[in-house]
């Protein structure tokens, strides 16, 4: 394969400056999920495990609290990776369009192609999961019928 100059026309600078934008948009309300996510996981760790709540939560486990507070920590971890990339990609692009750099385009795309590469798999590794529960949950039932 030989190395060409890909030329862009307006239209489709436009189509990567909207992208971008939009990207850019995503991704901050993202970082603020993640945020949530961790101040909920803090409250569960810290605030529900103490018990210093009354009401419906005064009896609340303290093992489960934590629990939860790591699976939300751990959620937020897993969700910084294409959220991460997905704001390089509109960083990178909205800079590469406003000095003309095609290199700049390239290292856009490239977070862009990481993120949906994240994405994906992450993807296939949940319905994997999901599979796995369900049969798991069939030979279960089908295990409690038995007996």
């Amino acid at each position: 394969m030989t190395n060409q100059e890909l030329n862009l026309s307006e239209k489709a600078v436009g189509f990567l400056k909207e992208t971008s934008y939009w990207s850019k948009i995503l991704a901050i309300m993202g970082f603020v999920g993640i945020g949530l996510m961790l101040i909920f996981s803090f409250v569960f760790m810290f605030g529900l495990a103490g018990n210093s709540f009354s009401g419906p939560f005064s009896h609340f486990p303290a093992s489960m609290a934590i629990g939860y507070g790591i699976v939300y920590i751990a959620m937020a971890v897993l969700y910084f990776f294409p959220v991460y990339y997905l704001y390089n990609f509109s960083i990178k692009t909205t800079q590469a369009i406003k000095d003309n750099d095609s290199n700049g385009i390239e290292q856009g795309l490239e977070q862009l192609k990481s993120h949906y590469k994240f994405v994906g798999i992450l993807m296939i590794v949940m319905m994997v999961a999901y599979a796995l529960a369900i049969v798991a949950a069939i030979l279960f039932f089908a295990t409690m019928s038995f007996m």
